[in-house]
């Protein structure tokens, strides 16, 4: 069994602790070209194969698949989107991602529902998103904002003049604040609301 440090050993952010062949990772542990590192400072545990950190400073953890994360855009292809992921704290517990997030348009790949009919021509760099993490790639999350209304568009600026864009429920779609721009996004319905956005965030973690 190949275990660079011993139980109970105090760790550090960086340590190699182990191979992803012998232990499979808990919290306050990361993957990373085989091996597996410690995400902070803490007690190392050992089990069952597996193996984790317990935190002596901050409950640090990293996303994982099912968990419903904010992001941003920050690019833009026909078929695929980039994002970054936010960091968030909760209940004293930090929350970390380690990568980018990917979103394929549903009308590339079957695997996604079908509850939203996304055109990324729609979307813009900067369009702030809830998203659920689908899977975890080893370079990527993947990333669905299609299957539940909770998710999709939580706040986006105007492409022609830079305002807010609001809800608008004569049209039932966002329209621009100031320059009355139109733009039929697929909406979270906490759009504009970060505090039902936290919560929904909160539940699904």
């Amino acid at each position: 069994m190949r275990v660079f440090v011993k139980d109970t050993e105090i760790v550090m952010p960086g340590d190699k602790l182990a191979t992803e062949e012998e232990f499979l990772p808990e919290r306050g542990v990361f993957n990373e070209n085989g091996y597996l590192f410690s995400l902070l400072v803490g007690d190392l545990f050992l089990g069952r194969g597996k193996i984790g950190v317990n935190p002596l400073l901050r409950d640090i953890r990293t996303f994982k698949a099912g968990d419903v994360v904010l992001c941003v855009i920050t690019d833009l292809l026909p078929s695929i989107a980039f994002a970054s992921i936010s960091s968030i704290r909760i209940d004293s517990k930090d929350y970390i991602s380690l990568k980018e997030g990917k979103i394929i348009n549903p009308s590339e790949h079957n695997r996604y529902s079908d509850s939203k009919k996304l055109n990324f021509s729609d979307y813009n760099v900067g369009d702030v998103l809830l998203a659920k993490i689908k899977y975890n790639d080893e370079d990527s999350y993947m990333l669905d904002i299609a299957s539940s209304p909770e998710l999709g568009i939580l706040f986006s600026i105007c492409e022609n003049c830079g305002a807010p864009m609001v809800y608008d429920a004569k049209l039932h779609m966002l329209a621009c604040s100031k320059c009355k721009h139109v733009n039929n996004k697929d909406m979270s319905t906490a759009y504009g609301n970060i505090e039902e956005a936290l919560k929904f965030i909160e539940k699904n973690l």
